[in-house]
């Protein structure tokens, strides 16, 4: 078994880890971050979360809304 199956190179970026081989990566610091209420979300949505709960899992067998996050960029790499 083998813990690198992508074969990615991890490098440093900032005290987080990025890899050599991504062409852009950036480092960001959470700034907030809100669950959307499920209530809140329309029915059609709702529903196509509802088909694939293992995709959008509350670890219950149901379902949650994505989270939001609104960050700040502190440092990038580009290599494009």
């Amino acid at each position: 078994m083998t813990t690198n199956p992508a074969r990615l190179t991890p490098i440093e970026i900032g005290q987080e880890v990025t890899y050599k081989e991504a062409k852009l990566t950036f480092l960001c610091k959470k700034l907030y971050q809100h669950q959307f209420p499920k209530e809140n979300i329309t029915t059609e949505v709702q529903e196509y979360y509802a088909s694939v709960p293992k995709v959008y899992p509350d670890f219950n067998g149901g379902w949650q809304p994505h989270i939001v996050f609104v960050d700040e960029i502190i440092e990038f790499r580009d290599e494009r």
